[in-house]
């Protein structure tokens, strides 16, 4: 029984979930301030799938319940109950569950793997979408100084003054992502 539970949790809570929830943002690498000492830099970051966590910094690591565990100060027990609560799974703990327990979890798995799904492909969409500016911005780049009329009397190229019309607008979208990136 407790197996089922532990597997549970596992299987529905990743460390980004954890993040979220409890109000941890990490940087660029992925890494968060440690709860557990001081610090200054990041060095808490989460391995295998978002299931584990791994300190750099105080060398604690363990499951997404052992996080919970040092941060609430908690037993097993307690974190699998919090974890459990906090994340509306319904957890068999101590009796088998019913079969509409046993249906609400299913539909419950579906909606989280649904919504899973739905954020994997809205981040593939981003990077895609990065990837494309990214290269429209070299591509411009390329022909504004390899087409460049050597002096006045040449005539402009008409892919050169493509080029031209797309300057101002790729570098506005060039200088959105790396705001969004934090890379000013």
């Amino acid at each position: 029984m407790l197996r089922e539970t532990v597997n549970i949790i596992k299987n529905n809570v990743k460390m980004r979930d954890i993040y979220s929830k409890y109000g941890f943002i990490p940087n660029r690498g992925g890494f968060i301030n440690c709860p557990f000492h001081e610090e200054k830099t990041a060095s808490l970051k989460a391995y295998k799938n978002g299931e584990r966590f791994n300190c750099f910094g105080c060398g604690l690591n363990g499951s997404v319940i052992d996080f919970i565990m040092h941060l609430y100060n908690l037993t097993f027990k307690q974190a699998i109950v919090k974890l459990g609560y906090d994340f509306g799974l319904t957890l068999p703990l101590g009796r088998k569950p019913t079969a509409r327990e046993r249906q609400a979890q299913r539909e419950a798995e579906r909606e989280r793997k649904r919504k899973r799904k739905i954020d994997e492909f809205w981040r593939w969409l981003r990077i895609a979408h990065e990837d494309a500016t990214w290269r429209h911005w070299l591509a411009v780049d390329f022909i504004l100084r390899e087409m460049k009329p050597k002096d006045e009397s040449e005539e402009w190229s008409e892919t050169f003054c493509m080029a031209l019309r797309e300057e101002a607008l790729i570098d506005y979208e060039v200088d959105s992502l790396r705001e969004r990136r934090g890379s000013g």
